[in-house]
């Protein structure tokens, strides 16, 4: 009864669905390499080539592969079942772990880095593949909801451990013990959760598959706009907000205000995730996007990192909630067939806005500095909001899914 009554009573319930927690368990040892991989890259590089720069662009060519990568994988994940994908990308990205982390103690000319950070990038979006099976489990039912929170607060929650395991490792094992670390999760998460098999959405024949550019499907291009500005957002405050520790020479607060940030979207994850709000999606996602823009503007005008991390704390509880939302409806827009793909596409988005947000607030940290660091969070909130509000009218077709759906 007291789990019953407990205000995570809803994750308990989606929890005890069969098979659910062995597949949320694996999925979080097979999702952390994400978090650990890019700072690892950073440090194993600048210990052993002296050169934060070339760390920069070795974890850039790894992110760019992974964005690119992340697509047509899950497209032959959703033809040929996950299972014979998840294990030979694995490999391959584990494969790429091992060739930086031999590179590395060897000091092997630079252009080799570039060439393992390339294979990394292979590795399977995890993520998406643990959603589609969720979509799954719990279709057509307001589970589906709850258990979308419950992987954006996981998320949150390995983008706050993942940093830290990775420096502390690299502190007490050396530069390459982060890499090592990756490729062993990696590994074991993916080989357990191939291993799920009474997860794994059904293959769907090919008579029964649905062709053409997915980007196609009904406002599809609207979500991931939005997750694009968002995943800018993500990239530009972390830069912005290290950059503006630094100017004040607290450099050391700067993971500790930026953990705050995911702090924020993790708990409004908890909480938004227990319920349905009776608004329609597409309103709540223009409704949100409007407040996550309110409430970053302050960080034009806060001179002090205590009360930017207070700020981060109440702009951050803006993300998850979108996040969510734009998983909801791509569940929503694509054929069933090609789940995986639609929800790798958010992943995508996101790698692409960190692709090109970080490099923005990089050069305006470097031009301007001071609170003017902040400009390119807030534009990408911006855009954030007209991507919502623009392609709100397409998007209300996804409160009205085909049968069966």
């Amino acid at each position: 009864m007291r789990v019953i009554s407990s205000p995570l009573a809803p994750y308990a319930r989606v929890l005890a669905v069969p098979g659910a927690r062995g597949m949320a368990v694996s999925g979080v040892l097979a999702r952390l390499p994400v978090a650990v991989i890019g700072v690892s890259i950073v440090i194993m590089v600048a210990a052993r080539y002296g050169s934060y720069g070339l760390g920069g662009a070795v974890t850039a060519t790894q992110t760019l592969c992974y964005a690119v990568f992340g697509p047509p994988l899950s497209r032959a994940a959703d033809r040929l079942g996950q299972r014979r994908v998840v294990v030979p990308a694995s490999l391959a990205a584990v494969t790429g772990l091992t060739g930086l982390v031999v590179c590395g103690s060897l000091r092997a000319p630079a252009w080799t880095l570039f060439g393992c950070a390339a294979l990394v990038g292979l590795m399977p979006n995890v993520g998406s593949m643990v959603r589609a099976r969720w979509a799954h489990l719990l279709q057509g039912t307001d589970r589906l909801h709850t258990a979308y929170a419950m992987e954006s607060v996981v998320d949150d929650l390995i983008f706050i451990v993942g940093p830290v395991l990775a420096v502390n490792l690299s502190l007490v094992a050396g530069a390459e013990a982060g890499l090592v670390a990756a490729a062993v999760l990696l590994f074991t998460g993916c080989r357990l959760l191939a291993s799920r098999t009474a997860t794994e959405p059904p293959v769907v024949t090919v008579s029964e598959r649905r062709g053409g550019v997915l980007l196609k499907a009904r406002g599809l291009w609207a979500v991931v706009a939005v997750c694009t500005a968002m995943g800018g957002l993500f990239g530009s405050v972390e830069v912005a907000v290290v950059g503006f520790a630094t100017e004040h020479r607290q450099t050391v607060l700067a993971s500790w205000i930026l953990a705050l940030y995911a702090l924020g979207s993790g708990i409004s994850g908890v909480l938004f995730g227990r319920r349905r709000l009776s608004w329609s999606v597409p309103r709540q996602l223009t409704v949100a996007a409007i407040l996550l823009t309110l409430t970053t503007a302050p960080m034009l005008v806060t001179d002090n990192l205590y009360v930017l991390g207070g700020v981060l704390l109440v702009s951050g509880a803006a993300c998850a909630p979108i996040l969510i939302l734009a998983t909801g409806l791509v569940e929503r827009l694509v054929p069933p067939e090609r789940l995986t793909e639609g929800m790798t596409w958010i992943s995508t988005g996101l790698g692409a806005g960190v692709a090109l947000g970080a490099p923005m607030a990089g050069w305006t940290a470097d031009e301007y500095g001071g609170n003017r660091v902040f400009l390119t969070p807030l534009l990408c909130c911006v855009v954030v909001t007209l991507a919502a509000v623009m392609g709100t009218r397409r998007l209300s077709a996804a409160q009205h899914p085909a049968p069966g759906r």
